[in-house]
């Protein structure tokens, strides 16, 4: 057994046993973690929907507030049914300590397009067109009306909330 590896497992335990809860939303479970994030799985508890859904929360050592501010306007005002729509920002008396902000959304229950890619080995046209399509219609609309360049295009930002709806 790789000893850091089993720390490294430990330690997500640890973490996700202490946010079971913030604000209405129980945490059911771990997503992924990046440099400045980490995305929980969750449910509402105060609303009878059962959509599954996420709750990204940004570090406190992100340091680009000023960011985070500008994409959460942005989305705010979202009418492209291509990109990801944020339910609910939860503010900073709502989460744990070392983190500045949660950001409440749709879970895509389906995969990111990197991981599509690497399940399948390959793609059929067909599926690559939509993929394509959604894509280029998102990166349209945020150029068009909202000017605005992504700069991080790339294919763990494709998800797919099922196989055949993709949103950036």
């Amino acid at each position: 057994i790789n000893y850091n590896l089993s720390k490294f497992f430990l330690q997500k335990v640890k973490n996700f046993m202490e946010i079971l809860q913030i604000g209405s939303y129980t945490i059911t479970g771990f997503i992924t973690e990046t440099r400045l994030s980490v995305v929980y799985e969750s449910t509402d508890t105060a609303s009878s929907r059962c959509t599954k859904l996420a709750i990204k929360l940004l570090k406190k050592e992100t340091n680009n507030y000023s960011q985070v501010a500008n994409e959460i306007n942005i989305n705010r005002t979202n009418n492209c049914i291509y990109i990801m729509p944020i339910i609910e920002i939860i503010e900073s008396d709502k989460i744990p300590p070392n983190f500045i902000i949660g950001i409440v959304m749709v879970n895509a229950i389906g995969r990111d397009l990197f991981q599509m890619v690497l399940d399948c080995g390959h793609l059929d046209e067909d599926v690559v067109a939509q993929i394509a399509f959604a894509g280029l219609n998102a990166l349209k609309y945020l150029h068009e009306d909202k000017f605005i360049i992504h700069r991080d295009i790339k294919p763990d930002n494709f998800f797919l909330m099922d196989e055949s709806i993709t949103e950036l």
